[in-house]
């Protein structure tokens, strides 16, 4: 079992009676839907603004909302039933051994465009496509500097960097689907959608934890950890400051939900604000720039695609001063059967090659609320 998969937790879930997409949604006790015209949210100013965010974030969390993202995947898989009906049917309702495969090469392509566009790794590391024979490697800026890198998906090991590059070591990422028979024949569209979201949960969800993994153990390696009872533009502050007086440039912010709402309260950071007002944008996990900064969270996400607890914030460099993940090839992807073992379930398992590291320690910083 891998120690960052927490659980078989992708069991199916329904839909809370009543709850409407958050792209038509009301805000609470108003006829005013959160978003208007054009992906725009509804708000006379950047305060109003960052509050409906807040509100919309609360009300996805109690179910009166549904997570944009299950709405996306219920989306992409009817467009998946519509559009190649033929292998589908082929695939769930036959004995069709390509259709099968091909029907899960399908569901790999979503789930890697799922980790490309919500994943923190994917977004917040440099990225690198390794051909036949490349080997998996980063240029260092600065030498004599400590790094964290994976050297399996349970295990993280420090890497005292010496010379102008880091090799980080490859391992597999694995996502093993089963679908029972009967599910298989009951209803497609349902069991496709499910499995399309425990596929990210095993890939995206799992880079995610290795990454905060990497960077729990860097922030402990060169900077101090800052404890706070209310996030604030001095604690913030005092955080860029530990990774620029390294000389390197902070890039991103990576938050817990719950610190917005220090955030939105607080008049000094709603002054420099660049607030995102398109809501694909927000719901994808962007919240706004302070004072360059990008602001970006899991919050979001639905509650088992979580990698932050609360009260945790990361400060990080910049991804060409940070770090960088590597993948080999495409995500491959073999059907699977229990049939042999008397057991009546399909599948499929997928693999990819990916290596990750965060070469230089400096330049994370992380806080927790006391």
């Amino acid at each position: 079992m891998n120690p960052y998969l927490k659980g078989k937790t992708f069991l199916k879930r329904s839909r809370k009676i009543g709850a409407e997409a958050s792209a038509v949604a009301n805000k609470p006790g108003s006829k005013e839907k959160f978003v208007g015209a054009n992906d725009q949210f509804n708000a006379g100013s950047i305060k109003e603004l960052a509050s409906t965010i807040a509100s919309l974030q609360s009300e996805i969390s109690k179910g009166n909302v549904l997570n944009p993202k299950t709405e996306l995947r219920h989306q992409r898989v009817q467009k998946i039933m519509a559009e190649r009906k033929d292998l589908v049917e082929a695939a769930t309702k036959g004995r069709d051994a390509q259709a099968w495969q091909a029907l899960g090469a399908v569901l790999g392509d979503e789930i890697l465009t799922a980790g490309e566009r919500e994943g923190f790794a994917a977004n917040l590391l440099l990225q690198k496509n390794l051909g036949a024979g490349e080997i998996a490697r980063f240029k260092v800026r600065e030498k004599q500097v400590t790094g964290w890198q994976a050297v399996s998906p349970s295990r993280i090991a420090p890497s005292v960097i010496r010379q102008g590059y880091v090799y980080p070591e490859e391992f597999y990422i694995n996502c093993n689907i089963q679908v029972e028979e009967k599910e298989i024949l009951q209803n497609p569209g349902d069991i496709l959608e499910e499995k399309l979201a425990e596929g990210i949960e095993q890939t995206m969800v799992v880079e995610d934890r290795i990454f905060k993994a990497a960077l729990d153990r860097s922030a402990a390696t060169s900077n101090d950890l800052f404890y706070y009872n209310s996030f604030t533009p001095t604690v913030m502050q005092s955080m860029k400051t530990q990774v620029s007086e390294w000389g390197l440039n902070v890039g991103t912010m990576v938050l817990a939900f719950d610190v917005w709402n220090d955030i939105i309260t607080d008049n000094e950071f709603v002054a420099f604000f660049d607030q995102i007002s398109k809501h694909e944008i927000v719901v994808n996990g962007s919240l706004a720039s302070i004072l360059g900064v990008n602001l970006v969270t899991d919050g979001f996400r639905e509650s088992h695609l979580k990698v932050l607890s609360r009260g945790e914030v990361y400060v990080l460099a910049q991804p060409n001063e940070l770090g960088g993940m590597t993948s080999r090839g495409d995500l491959v992807t073999e059907p699977t059967r229990g049939y042999n073992q008397g057991q009546p379930w399909r599948g499929w398992f997928q693999t990819r090659l990916r290596s990750l590291v965060v070469a230089n320690s400096r330049g994370v910083v992380r806080a927790q609320r006391s």
